[in-house]
């Protein structure tokens, strides 16, 4: 079990928009807040894995920060509260991140992670992207010295939280979302240096990005006997 605090708002991730007026400093001394205490609740329900923040990174950037900056600040701010998660969760950390650089240092954290999704890309566009993705996670866990994992695996196709149905080709989500699953778990097992340590899915039943019961369901379930 993993137990993750969010402040992203579903859909948009511009605080301003959702009525939120706050500063960059009171976004962390909030975000350090949240984590210390939901590490302290993982503790007591013993949960296996915990991560301070969902997408930390995302949040700066949309609203506080831009480029290299955010990977700044998004790295200091993992790195300073980690002694105090510490003191009160005794599992396995994790860095789970929207995306990440190469040189991102989450050094003493237990697992860097990153979510990844279609983003509307063509098939052979998202595998080129997925595999420097993959790469560029790998070396941030060898500066880290942690081990990495997708900590959020999503492919959406419409629904009341995903509004877009078509990709950038014009061809349906809906009908190509096993084939981004495919993909990203094909390349999942190629990965060779430094070996990834998990995938972890989500939306199972979430209308317009459910799993179950759809094609998707059959390529995890091939994935995961190939492990």
């Amino acid at each position: 079990m993993m137990l993750v605090p969010s402040f992203m708002p579903m859909g948009d991730p511009v605080l301003k928009n959702q009525g939120v007026s706050i500063t960059e400093q009171e976004f962390k001394e909030a975000s350090t807040q949240a984590a210390l205490r939901w590490a302290e609740i993982a503790e007591k329900y013993r949960v296996e894995f915990f991560a301070p923040q969902n997408e930390f990174d995302v949040l700066i950037d949309a609203n506080f920060a831009d480029d290299e900056e955010v990977f700044v600040i998004t790295s200091e701010w993992h790195r300073s509260i980690l002694p105090s998660l510490r003191k009160r969760f005794s599992g396995k950390i994790i860095a789970k991140l929207g995306r990440c650089l190469p040189d991102m240092d989450v050094t003493g954290y237990d697992y860097v992670g990153i979510t990844i999704s279609h983003q509307e890309e063509s098939l052979e566009r998202f595998r080129r992207n997925i595999k420097l993705q993959y790469l560029s996670l790998s070396q941030a866990a060898i500066k880290s010295r942690c081990k990495w994992l997708i900590s959020e695996a999503w492919m959406p196709y419409g629904g009341p939280f995903y509004p877009r149905r078509i990709n950038r080709e014009g061809k349906s989500l809906d009908e190509l979302q096993d084939d981004y699953f495919k993909i990203a778990t094909e390349e999942y097992l190629k990965f060779k240096q430094n070996k990834p340590s998990g995938f972890i899915f989500i939306a199972w039943i979430m209308p317009g990005e459910a799993i179950k019961n759809r094609p998707a369901e059959k390529v995890i379930e091939n994935f995961f006997r190939k492990l």
